[in-house]
Parts: C-alpha cells; sequence; structure tokens
C-alpha cells in the first residue's frame, strides 16, 4: 500500500506519519457536495509535502438511474470546472465514481451511455478521464476506450473485480477500510501512471486572475455570470463558448 484515498479533510498531523508509511498519493473528492471536497489549501499542503493528490468525481453514482448521457455531461463539465478552480494541472487524471456492483447489462447501457459523454467533455479539457468502479466496469470502460485509466474497487467478490485485479490492467487498486493516521481510511496501491499531480506551491510569475477572465468573456458576450472569480460551471461553458467561436 502506498497511497490512501478518505472522504474526509486531510489534516496538516497526518502529514508526518504518512510520508513515515511511504504514502506517495493521496485520492480525495470532486462533488455536489463541498464539505466532502478536495480544497485548495489541502492540495497545496499535500503538494509541499510531495504526497501526490489524485481526484475522483462522486455525484449519485450509486444509483444506477444516475447514469445517463445528460447526468455524465453535466458530471463531467462539473468536474472540469471545479479542478479549473483548484488550478489541478493539465494532464491530471480526473475518476468518475461507479460506486455499486454494476451488472454486465447496467455497463453496456446506462453506464456506457454517461462515459461516453464524459468522454466527449474531457477531450475539450486540459484533463484526462478515468474510471472508478468493480472490476468489470473498469475492463469495459477501458476496453471501449471511454476511459484512459482505471481505479479498481476493493469488492473482491463483486463483478468482474477478482480477473480484473490480476489483469494487472489497473493504475489504482483500493484495499478495504481500516484505521490509519488517525482517520478512517481505505488504502491503495498507485502505480504510473494513474493521474496524480502536485500544485505548483510558489507563486506563478503570471498568475491566472479569473476575475479578469470572467470580465473578457463578458465583454465578448459570452458570460453574463458575476464577476467573482469563482470558475464554476457558467464560466466553464463561456470559455467553451468563446474556444468554439474562435478556433486556434
Amino acid at each position: 500500500m502506498n497511497a490512501i484515498d478518505m472522504a474526509a479533510p486531510i489534516t496538516s498531523a497526518m502529514i508526518g506519519p504518512m510520508k513515515a508509511a511511504g504514502i506517495v498519493a493521496a485520492c480525495r473528492y470532486l462533488s455536489n457536495n463541498p464539505p466532502k471536497n478536495l480544497t485548495a489549501a489541502e492540495a497545496a499542503m499535500l503538494s509541499r509535502a510531495g504526497i501526490k493528490c489524485v481526484v475522483v468525481w462522486e455525484g449519485q453514482g450509486d444509483l444506477y438511474s444516475s447514469f445517463t448521457a445528460a447526468q455524465g455531461r453535466s458530471d463531467a463539465q462539473d468536474a472540469i470546472a471545479q479542478a479549473m478552480a483548484l488550478r489541478i494541472p493539465a494532464g491530471a487524471t480526473i475518476y468518475f465514481a461507479v460506486d455499486f456492483d454494476a451488472n454486465d447489462s447496467q455497463i453496456a447501457n446506462g453506464i456506457t451511455d454517461y462515459f461516453r459523454a464524459v468522454k466527449a467533455e474531457m477531450a475539450v479539457s486540459p484533463y484526462v478521464g478515468g474510471v472508478y468502479g468493480n472490476g468489470a466496469v473498469c475492463s469495459e470502460m477501458l476496453d471501449a476506450g471511454l476511459a484512459a485509466m482505471a481505479w479498481v474497487w476493493a469488492g473482491m467478490g463483486t463483478n468482474g473485480t477478482p480477473a480484473f485485479m490480476g489483469s494487472g490492467r489497473w493504475s489504482i487498486q483500493q484495499h478495504p477500510t481500516t484505521q490509519m493516521f488517525g482517520a478512517s481510511v481505505d488504502g491503495d496501491d498507485v502505480k504510473e501512471p494513474y493521474g496524480g499531480w502536485l500544485l505548483a506551491v510558489t507563486t506563478p510569475a503570471f498568475p491566472i486572475d479569473i476575475k479578469d477572465i470572467q470580465s473578457r468573456l463578458a465583454a465578448a458576450g459570452f458570460y453574463h455570470g458575476p464577476i467573482d472569480g469563482d470558475f464554476g460551471p457558467q464560466s466553464y461553458a463561456a470559455m467553451r463558448a468563446y474556444q468554439a467561436a474562435n478556433p486556434v
């Protein structure tokens, strides 16, 4: 085990013990539930310690009814906007979670539709799309070219999971929940490439000014939201529209 994932923020008190235990990556969330999400301060703290961050989008991943093309498009847009707001560097992977033991029919239908839409959005973003789920989900999304990397969950008795773990095609392999570093965590094995990243923790020579970007997009007629420095879905959609209208 050389990585962990958890739904609660990683604290500064955990960093020393994590480093001592050989943890090289910490997997955290993007979602529509802010208390669960990776924060900019947390990402900066991990980056200063040399521990790579990994992010996974989880909306309603435990409900098969949420796996539609429309939801895949919406989830991908929200995930990309949150990643950009965190200044996650280009080339990082955003995993998308299928958090129930999907059967083959569910994978072939709704889940495939969802990941087709995710792939289309990721293709015009700075990021790479990945999949989290049971072994069958991971295998099928890789085979279909709808995910570039796979994070296989810990449930050994689930659809296709033992075979996929044994195939070595995973980028992240999860282990059961345990208590470590004073918190409840899932242990993981990561192997390159797995899409982890570090923030540039020094101040860039030309820092990104999101308010300036919003103002310029508004002046060009593409952005109609508040000039608030929050690179949310409206800002992302405006940038997409501007890029489509002004191809390089």
